[in-house]
């Protein structure tokens, strides 16, 4: 026989139904009771339409080892050529949120520094050939809007219109048409991440400007604007008070926001990461016990009609393991992970001197993490999601989680999350994104 199933495949059972999960591939398809048999005895002849299940990774090659396959990929991800920003311009923030982990130093990014940066796009650009993914990030950076809009004039003169794509991690309290409208002539604006941590009573206990206002009503007020130039993506905080009392947000998000306009939502944990932050540890909601209110909050915000993704999907790198990825603060330090900027012990060189960077003794260990050297990962069929943790916890360059997760528990809450999104979608056929995992 030619061919194998593939040692990343996952069987799950729903309500009688029968489905497979690639957790490589990103492949999800229903079988009929027939199909899943002859799968089950490998009688793969009689399935039909092989290349679809090859296309889908359910079956592989014979000879084919699957973990090296896996190793190559990350390889290749982690030394690929393409360049990946990070630019803070600056540390500074209208607002005074206890949980940031922002210094909020007032400092913002001047000319020699967006000099170097344009220096490096151009060097990268000419070699590559390839757009510039930027996410702009802080502090709050639509403080500094009219100079990116400036950045992008005088980069997109160079380089060209449409090369630099951009994301922006904003507090969703400030907008200007002015600058995003020069922004947007020459650049592709492809989402502003705006966060909110409840309802209104709630959240604006927390997402407070530096003179205790609550910031609710300016974000709601500004989401339609920012929304003309790019997808919405709202980052829900959860933490131990707020879970109950969810639907009051969603609910006021439907009823306030215009029809046509429903943003992706996540939800994320907030986490003591250095001694910025100053909010309630009590606050703070383990592993576990978040991916369960991720899920029964999914639920919730699915009734509303809003879109929240809980389908696992394998991306091969991050900042902290990619080659030709940085984070770059307002004075132009460079640094391999957000967590991390604004901590001198990470900074592995300056953008001013980019080429050096690359024999920075700190930029080379935090570039070596191979989530393959664990003795037990390369076993498991749902590596090519977990790939061993995140590199800067492993590294343990960030503290590790009060709440210990096994591989057991890990394995459980993605096999929870794929059954989740077979029950919000019509699940027949789900092909491979080839593009998550090039």
């Amino acid at each position: 026989m030619m061919f194998k199933k593939s040692r990343f495949n996952l069987e799950l059972s729903l309500e009688g139904r029968r489905y497979l999960y690639n957790s490589y591939s990103g492949a999800l398809a229903e079988l009929d009771h027939l199909q899943f048999e002859q799968y089950q005895k490998g009688d793969f002849q009689a399935l039909g339409e092989l290349e679809l299940w090859l296309d889908m990774g359910f079956l592989v090659r014979r000879n084919l080892n699957e973990t090296k396959m896996l190793k190559t990929a990350f390889e290749k991800s982690r030394f690929r050529s393409q360049l990946y920003l990070t630019i803070a311009p600056t540390l500074l923030c209208n607002c005074a949120c206890d949980y940031c982990y922002q210094d909020k130093t007032p400092i913002t990014m001047k000319p020699e520094v967006y000099d170097a940066i344009r220096e490096l796009i151009l060097s990268s650009h000419e070699l590559t050939q390839k757009e510039i993914p930027v996410a702009w990030y802080g502090g709050e950076h639509f403080l500094c809007l009219h100079d990116i809009a400036a950045f992008t004039r005088d980069t997109a003169s160079m380089i060209g219109n449409g090369k630099l794509h951009y994301t922006f991690v904003t507090n969703g309290t400030l907008f200007d048409a002015v600058a995003l409208d020069s922004i947007r002539k020459r650049a592709i604006i492809k989402s502003f991440q705006v966060s909110l941590d409840g309802p209104k009573h709630y959240h604006d206990k927390l997402r407070i400007y530096r003179n205790g206002k609550g910031t609710y009503d300016d974000i709601m007020a500004n989401l339609p604007n920012l929304a003309e130039y790019g997808n919405i993506v709202l980052r829900v905080n959860v933490d131990t008070h707020n879970q109950g009392i969810m639907d009051n947000l969603f609910t006021d998000l439907k009823a306030t926001l215009p029809p046509d306009l429903r943003p992706s939502i996540y939800f994320a944990n907030i986490q003591h990461c250095n001694a910025n932050v100053q909010s309630d540890p009590e606050r703070y909601i383990g592993p576990i016990r978040f991916i369960e209110s991720k899920l029964k909050l999914s639920r919730m915000a699915a009734r509303h009609g809003f879109t929240v993704e809980n389908l696992p999907q394998c991306n091969m790198g991050c900042t902290y393991s990619t080659q030709n990825a940085f984070v770059i603060d307002p004075l132009g330090n460079c640094y391999k992970c957000w967590d991390f900027i604004g901590n001198p012990s990470f900074i592995i060189g300056n953008v001013q001197n980019y080429e050096d960077i690359y024999q920075d003794a700190e930029y080379l260990r935090e570039l070596q993490f191979n989530p393959f050297e664990s003795q037990n990962c390369p076993q498991c069929n749902m590596l090519p999601l977990c790939k061993s943790g995140c590199p800067a916890i492993m590294n343990s360059d960030l503290p590790q989680p009060q709440e210990h997760l096994s591989c057991r528990e890990i394995q459980l809450i993605y096999k929870k999350c794929i059954k989740q999104h077979i029950k919000f979608h019509d699940i027949e056929t789900q092909e491979v994104s080839h593009e998550n995992i090039s």
